[in-house]
């Protein structure tokens, strides 16, 4: 299959045979963004097709398009938005001018903008929060990145907070790996460092309260189209994914995956194996939830969202629920203990 169209329609087959197979949950993911990766490829080798037909040519430096949020952590399912960044080779030495570093950063804000368009006409939305390679944000040369990273641990305000740790997801998907490789070792090595900051990290994931009361009543929606609903990624992911993550950063384990990073832990020792094991079943069950109401909603032929109705829910199911986000409020209080 050679058009991304093509690649489209069989990842969304692909994910409603695998969503309702027998492999485990870990399975299912490493199989689905396998197929996510690939169809992102193909965009982007459109888009270098384009690039270099329109008359800009072929990529002037070696470049890494690398994939953020869900993508970076290979935890797609059906629906996710765009989230990704670049990182391109160092000037050549001999054109250290400002006239040719000017023309790299126009060569490469058309080719990122390219690329999001190619990525969207294959059914990846733009990011609601511009977390793309065309916003300059997250588009840098690699000295350009070093410095922008410097910048946002020295500001340690909320939005530099917040852009550090969409960061630390970084993966490499196309281009010059060792480009996104050695960018990623370099900023967890800076990070590692700064024990403020990592405190910081932790200030910052307090902040996103697990839904969960003192009486054990867990929160629903309040207002507008999805009153009464469970927002599952709100409701206890984000706060799994983010605590495990800011462990790993503590500890300069760079893994992305969650279930990666809970492993580097555990061979660290810096989880027990019955903490380990017991994160390992929350993990898979968010997954196993996010990925079974995502394919539903794309059956459905309904527009893709995080809000879960537990009505159909029994009361063992619920109370395993409940137990979860209780673990995972505790985990999430420790972390200032650990860091």
């Amino acid at each position: 299959m050679n058009s991304c169209e093509e690649i489209k329609r069989m990842l969304e087959i692909e994910v409603v045979k695998v969503a309702g197979s027998s492999l485990p949950i870990f399975e299912k993911y490493r199989t689905l963004n396998l197929l996510h990766d690939k169809l992102c490829r193909k965009a982007i080798q459109h888009a270098e097709q384009w690039m270099n037909e329109a008359g800009y040519g072929m990529p002037p430096v070696p470049y890494c398009w690398f994939e953020l949020g869900s993508g970076g952590r290979s935890e797609r399912t059906i629906g996710n938005d765009q989230d990704h960044g670049m990182v391109y080779g160092e000037v050549d030495s001999d054109q250290t001018n400002e006239e040719y570093t000017s023309a790299l950063h126009k060569y490469f804000t058309l080719f990122s903008q390219r690329i999001s368009y190619e990525l969207k006409l294959v059914g990846y939305p733009l990011c609601s929060g511009n977390v793309m390679s065309s916003n300059q944000r997250w588009r840098h040369s690699v000295l350009e990145w070093k410095q922008v990273i410097r910048t946002w641990i020295e500001a340690r305000g909320l939005d530099e907070i917040r852009y550090l740790l969409i960061l630390a997801d970084m993966r490499a998907v196309y281009g010059e790996w060792a480009l996104c490789q050695r960018l990623k070792s370099w900023m967890y090595d800076q990070l590692y460092e700064q024990k403020d900051l990592q405190r910081r990290f932790v200030q910052h994931s307090l902040v996103h309260n697990i839904p969960l009361g003192v009486f054990y009543n867990l929160h629903y929606e309040r207002w507008g189209e999805h009153a009464g609903k469970y927002d599952v990624k709100e409701g206890g992911y984000y706060q799994l994914v983010n605590s495990v993550r800011i462990m790993a950063i503590a500890h300069n384990l760079d893994a992305v995956e969650t279930k990666g990073r809970l492993g580097a832990l555990y061979q660290s020792g810096m989880l027990s194996m019955s903490d380990y094991e017991r994160w390992l079943s929350v993990l898979a069950c968010f997954l196993d939830v996010r990925l079974r109401h995502h394919t539903g909603l794309y059956e459905l032929g309904r527009e893709q969202h995080n809000y879960v109705d537990t009505k159909s829910w029994s009361r063992g199911r619920m109370r395993e629920w409940k137990n979860m986000l209780y673990f995972l409020k505790c985990q999430q209080n420790r972390l200032a203990e650990i860091i």
